[in-house]
């Protein structure tokens, strides 16, 4: 350009910007909206008649929403009022007589309100519709009621969605939630609304986050941490949500409420009816055993006679936890459904293993696929155990990727007595240490690695229990000095893991790494404890283990004899239930629902020793 041209150029730039208004020269800072619609879940704003609320599930970013705040009393609303700029709205209610609280929003006065106040300029608003809640609190013991009110209500607030939403720049941010679940969800401990967003860089998609590391599922702390985040406040380390862009968002989260309610609520006749038939088949086999009634198992691969059939029984009791853990896997719909198709697995994978393999073989291969299966199962972000009714509920908010207490344990007896019925079997057993050693290993690094499993509590449980596997096959005793060596290698696990999960970035971070800088410990350790007494005080697990353990006892120091014909010449078998035994005792003393690790141990130790008792060899 030439020399002459350029302060022409300049004097006319600097003349059209002296014309531009002041306040045009920077876009209007973003603002936030979050209307609330408590009491309500997915499946409630998919009805028909929403066209405001289903044009943000279609176009907008969703997902399903973990109301567990963590700390009992804790509002939900906390996270949200504590971010600068924070207004909460009081929309205006009228009597309503019709209406089952007998009270509702009064729609236009609410809608007049929430006008005033975005034009206000208020950065962070958030408006409570209150009638689904109402809807829900009045009905929630009446399905039918409640949803003919509830389907009432969500029209109503519908119509406050679209005023919000027209309300808005496009630079703006809506946010539909359910901050609180439904009545009937909350009794069944189920904490699971929804959240749905619309507004600039939002896309179709579901929304996800580093806390759940499950796509359509995100925490209350995510979304307060994302609407921080979005008024320029982020909170150091805080976890906001992502997008991970879908044509069938709502679909996915559909389905995905539909499985973790599954899982819920199978999880009480999966459990229980497990525990029962533990219960039964042990004391039927104490009865057969100690009353020397019928024929000694034979070691073919038909049953025949009753000990036979008790015995391969045994093998399907010892097969359920996989079961349980594949049943999501299945196309059923209900919680009867899942339990009886589990059940059936069970029994067929006893029946074809005791026919393929014989009874030892077959209860080995059974106990191996279990321990193959959840250490896959995890390795790959639990695809089966986050929607399996043994395992860690993400609809009951405490859990959400990792391990449970549940698998933990069944992971530990199924390691240590498949071992110890192959090295029986082997003709060089000690050559099958080295290995198995390894395989041990691997298991506590996926359970115990903070981006895996993030369970400390599993390094002070498996490490004595593998230990003492791997010393009493090699004729070691279990001594003080054992117990010091156990000690020194979970110290060293521990502190590796809270090393690593150190190490890596905030938002990275496990419950681990977050509890290192000393704001969680007190919390994390009250909850932990809380849980323990709980379970031992007001759950079917501490009873059932203690009537476990009685029966062993009861063979231990009345029946010696009788035990140790059944286990003459097992000597790893004999290591295997040892390590069961020290296994139970660490998950008890080292974990918040290690009664839960402990039972599930003791059941599979139990088929183990049932199997050979029954053989009368």
């Amino acid at each position: 350009m030439p020399r002459a041209r350029r302060p022409a150029l300049l004097a006319l730039l600097l003349a059209a910007c002296a014309a531009v208004p002041a306040g045009a020269a920077t876009p209007p800072s973003a603002r936030v909206v979050l209307v609330t619609l408590d009491g309500s879940a997915l499946p409630d704003w998919t009805k028909p008649g929403l066209p405001a609320l289903r044009s943000i599930l279609d176009h907008g970013a969703v997902g399903l929403l973990s109301t567990r705040t963590g700390d009992r009393g804790t509002s939900a609303r906390g996270p949200f009022t504590r971010i600068p700029g924070a207004r909460s709205l009081v929309l205006p209610r009228r009597a309503d007589a019709h209406f089952p609280s007998g009270a509702r929003t009064d729609f236009e006065g609410a809608a007049a309100a929430l006008r005033s106040e975005i034009r206000r300029g208020s950065r962070f608003l958030i408006a409570d519709a209150g009638d689904p809640r109402r809807a829900d609190g009045a009905e929630s013991g009446d399905p039918a009621a409640r949803d003919l009110w509830m389907r009432l209500a969500m029209r109503r607030a519908d119509r406050l969605i679209a005023v919000a939403r027209a309300s808005l720049l496009p630079t703006d941010l809506l946010i539909v939630a359910s901050l609180a679940p439904p009545e009937s969800r909350a009794r069944e401990a189920v904490q699971l609304g929804a959240v749905a967003a619309a507004g600039a860089g939002i896309r179709p998609g579901l929304l996800e986050s580093r806390s759940t590391r499950r796509a359509g599922l995100i925490t209350l702390a995510d979304l307060a941490a994302t609407v921080a985040e979005r008024l320029g406040s982020p909170v150091p380390g805080a976890r906001a949500a992502t997008l991970r862009s879908s044509r069938t968002a709502l679909g996915e989260a559909l389905a995905l409420d539909r499985d973790l309610l599954l899982a819920a609520g199978s999880r009480r006749p999966a459990t229980r009816g497990m525990l029962a038939a533990a219960l039964a088949l042990v004391a039927l086999t104490l009865a057969t055993v100690l009353g020397g009634r019928g024929q000694p198992a034979s070691l073919g691969r038909i049953p025949r006679g009753w000990r036979d059939v008790l015995a391969t029984l045994l093998l399907a009791l010892s097969a359920m936890p996989l079961a349980l853990l594949v049943a999501p896997a299945l196309p059923v719909g209900t919680a009867g459904a899942e339990v009886i198709a589990a059940t059936g697995m069970a029994l067929a994978a006893a029946a074809l293993a005791r026919g393929a393999l014989g009874r030892e073989r077959g209860l080995a291969v059974i106990l191996g696929a279990t321990g193959a299966t959840v250490l896959t199962d995890v390795l790959l972000g639990t695809p089966l155990g986050s929607r399996s009714p043994i395992s860690f509920l993400p609809a009951a908010g405490a859990r959400f990727w990792g391990i449970g207490n549940e698998l933990m344990g069944a992971l530990i007896a199924a390691a240590v007595l498949a071992a110890g019925l192959v090295m029986d079997r082997a003709r060089e057993p000690r050559r099958l240490l080295p290995p198995v050693g390894v395989a041990f290993a691997v298991a506590v690094v996926v359970m115990a690695a903070p981006p895996l499993g993030a369970k400390l509590g599993a390094a002070p449980t498996a490490i004595p229990a593998f230990g003492a596997f791997l010393l009493a096959s090699l004729g070691a005793r279990l001594d003080r000095r054992a117990a010091l060596g156990f000690g020194v290698a979970v110290v060293l696990a521990i502190g590796l893991a809270v090393a690593v999960d150190a190490a890596r970035s905030p938002g990275a971070q496990s419950h681990i790494g977050r509890a290192v800088g000393g704001s969680e410990i007190g919390a994390i350790l009250g909850r932990k404890i809380e849980a323990a007494a709980r379970i031992a005080a007001f759950t079917v697990w501490s009873r059932v283990l203690l009537l476990l353990a009685a029966g062993f006892a009861l063979l231990v120091r009345r029946h010696p004899a009788l035990l140790g014909r059944a286990l003459w010449g097992r000597v790893h078998l004999r290591a295997a239930l040892s390590a069961c035994l020290v296994g139970a005792l660490a998950a008890v003393a080292f974990n918040d629902a290690g009664l839960v690790a402990a039972t599930l141990i003791a059941m599979l130790a139990w088929g183990a020793l049932g199997v050979v008792l029954l053989a009368g060899e």
